[in-house]
């Protein structure tokens, strides 16, 4: 039964809201987070892996920000998108972190091999701006580096002009830990 309700929470988790959302009284909130990298050369995708504090790997989603068919809302010296979703309250963590070649299923990825945890919220009736997480690269010594960091200025003109309903007045701001 868990894994069910973890499903019909996550499911639109890849997807941003509508622009005509509106916060509502429940169980739900607005999670507000910027993905972005720098430092890959053409031909790469990233995503991460997001599940429930607590959840098993399982029952993670991954979360394309970058290549592929996914909509940049970021370009200049790095690239990634905004992501705006409704999930039930609660807490959730970034738990993976991973850069594939887009050169077909058997590139070796790079990737995040110790345990991480970026920790952010989830507040019902709220709108959570949990901050930005970046990822900085060096292919070709096949290392990176993930920050997390507060870039509100940035991130909420793009939302304003995204989600009009949704006022910065009403925004908490609980920028996402590194636990």
């Amino acid at each position: 039964m868990a894994t069910l309700s973890l499903a019909f929470s996550f499911g639109c988790m890849a997807k941003n809201v509508s622009p005509r959302y509106t916060l509502k009284e429940g169980t739900k909130g607005l999670v507000i987070l910027a993905l972005t990298q720098s430092g890959h050369p053409d031909g790469w995708r990233a995503y991460v892996r997001v599940r429930p504090v607590g959840a098993n790997p399982g029952e993670a989603e991954d979360v394309w920000f970058v290549g592929g068919a996914v909509k940049k809302d970021y370009y200049d010296q790095m690239e990634g998108r905004l992501l705006c979703w409704e999930l039930e309250e609660g807490e959730y963590e970034i738990f993976h972190w991973v850069a594939e070649r887009d050169q077909g299923k058997f590139s070796r990825p790079l990737e995040t091999r110790d345990p991480i945890s970026f920790r952010f919220k989830a507040v019902g009736g709220k709108a959570v701006y949990a901050g930005s997480l970046h990822v900085q690269v060096d292919p070709a010594q096949e290392t990176f580096q993930l920050m997390a960091a507060d870039k509100r200025e940035r991130d909420l003109a793009l939302l304003s002009g995204r989600l009009p309903n949704v006022e910065k007045e009403n925004i908490v701001f609980d920028i996402m830990k590194k636990d």
